[in-house]
């Protein structure tokens, strides 16, 4: 019996407005690509184009991943899928705030945020075990479709990194211990029967002196 398994490719959307600015952008607040972010993402479309055959293009439907995703899409000539599930952690009462603003006024779930992100539930909004559950759910639903195909899945930060517990068993206590995505890098992930293997994770050499690295922004 063939073994049934379908190539999962997550990019994170390029720099955005709320990146540039230091804001978090939360899975509320639709913050557009920046100039730079759009330049990632036709860099980031002209990698896969030359490094995949994609079948298909999902996407959180906030504007700075589904026109990352749509460069992609283009450059395949598909359809971008949107899907709530991948938007990114709700930041409730943060949505919109400086992060300099955050640490003063919510200091101690800031400062959790920094060191124990699994044990922070941002006021009104969401922690990461709600994100990751639908998460899982999404991305379950997206592999069942697309059977044995080659998916690309556009989303963010948070989202993400509650993935790499999956793929790297750890259980989201350890979340602190994966590192952050930087923006527009690719990671690759075998999907078979509920299980998630990953192949790389964070690649972002091809984006030369284009890459953003993380600090506490999204």
């Amino acid at each position: 019996m063939q073994k049934s398994e379908t190539r999962l490719i997550f990019v994170r959307h390029g720099q955005s407005e709320a990146n540039l600015k230091e804001v978090l952008g939360g899975g509320e607040g639709d913050f557009p690509l920046s100039e730079l972010g759009h330049k990632q993402a036709e860099i980031v479309a002209e990698y896969l184009l030359k490094n995949y055959r994609i079948d298909a293009v999902y996407s959180s439907p906030l504007h700075r991943a589904s026109d990352t995703a749509q460069k992609a899409a283009d450059a395949f000539r598909l359809e971008v899928n949107k899907d709530r599930r991948l938007r990114e952690i709700d930041g409730g009462l943060w949505n919109g705030m400086k992060f300099s603003d955050i640490s003063v006024k919510y200091k101690d779930e800031f400062e959790l945020w920094k060191t124990d992100l699994s044990k922070v539930t941002i006021p009104n909004g969401e922690n990461v075990y709600d994100v990751q559950k639908r998460a899982v759910a999404a991305i379950t639903d997206i592999a069942g479709k697309e059977n044995r195909k080659t998916v690309l899945i556009v989303t963010h930060r948070v989202l993400l990194r509650t993935l790499q517990c999956k793929w790297e068993n750890r259980p989201l206590s350890e979340i602190n211990d994966c590192a952050w995505l930087s923006n527009c890098s690719v990671s690759e992930v075998l999907y078979s029967q509920g299980s998630l293997v990953p192949v790389k994770i964070g690649q972002d050499g091809f984006m030369g002196d284009f890459v953003t690295k993380v600090t506490t922004s999204m």
